[in-house]
């Protein structure tokens, strides 16, 4: 879960210089130069509008960046946290303070562009490794890091439940196609029943069973040969539907049919004369 930030401030009496922060839960900022270093975003600003600060006088360039500084603090403050970068990135160039590199990176992870805090607060732990915040740009940094890890493996989980949906659709689709192609043999089958063609109506039902894959078919094309009587094309009929149903509700009974059908057909070639006498 990210951080909960808070701003708070406090003021120094020699008004040189404007502590800011930010707190986390009920930690606060403290009014003096001790400001505890695992709660605030940034410490201290320096504010200056061409006052001299002990014995040095401001550059131009540090004077501009100071203006960029406080603007940026104000988007900051409004929770405008692109324009907060911007002007924080143009104070950046102006005047390489390595604690701008925390500002941006903290804008940033408001911002919850994690990748590019995680970025910034490297930036600033190799500008400075051992500054004052750097703690926090750790600590946040570790933060930001783990909400992209969360963030990658909810779109792993979305990505894979979407092509399992996908896949489920394909499947549904393909389903729907098979039984309409089957539907052309059903209907040329009834057509041969209505004849009294039960061989090709036995025929038709077997297409439609290859082209749905579906095996009941088989067990109407097997009776169909049987009114033919067809009894090795009824048997053949009843062994593929078991190689496709190998235990099934009538699995056992359609076993006792073939039984019947082979003995029947073994009955009718002893019947049938071997050879034609001269």
């Amino acid at each position: 879960m990210a951080r909960t930030l808070t701003r708070t401030a406090g003021i120094r009496t020699s008004g040189t210089h404007i502590i800011t922060g930010i707190r986390i839960g009920t930690s606060k900022v403290q009014t003096d130069t001790t400001v505890p270093s695992d709660v605030v975003f940034w410490r201290i600003m320096t504010v200056s509008t061409g006052m001299t600060i002990g014995k040095y006088e401001l550059s131009a360039d540090s004077k501009r960046a100071a203006v960029h500084d406080k603007q940026a603090k104000k988007y900051f403050d409004a929770g405008q946290y692109d324009d907060a970068i911007m002007e924080f990135q143009a104070s950046y160039r102006l005047d390489k303070k390595p604690v701008t590199l925390f500002k941006i990176a903290s804008a940033y992870y408001k911002n919850t562009d994690y990748t590019a805090a995680v970025e910034y607060y490297q930036k600033y732990l190799d500008a400075t490794p051992d500054g004052p915040l750097a703690q926090e740009a750790i600590d946040f940094s570790a933060d930001a890091k783990q909400q992209l890890a969360d963030r990658a493996a909810k779109k792993a989980a979305q990505d894979e439940a979407a092509r399992r949906e996908a896949e489920r659709k394909a499947a549904e689709a393909e389903r729907e196609r098979k039984k309409l192609a089957a539907t052309g043999h059903v209907k040329q089958a009834e057509a041969y029943e209505k004849a009294g063609a039960w061989s090709s109506a036995g025929d038709e039902y077997i297409a439609a069973a290859k082209v749905a894959d579906d095996p009941s078919y088989l067990l109407l094309a097997a009776e169909r040969f049987r009114k033919q009587p067809d009894n090795t094309k009824a048997r053949a009929a009843l062994l593929a539907y078991l190689e496709k149903v190998p235990v099934g509700p009538d699995s056992e009974k359609i076993r006792g049919d073939v039984a019947t059908l082979t003995r029947e057909s073994r009955a009718i070639s002893a019947r049938s004369p071997s050879r034609i006498s001269r």
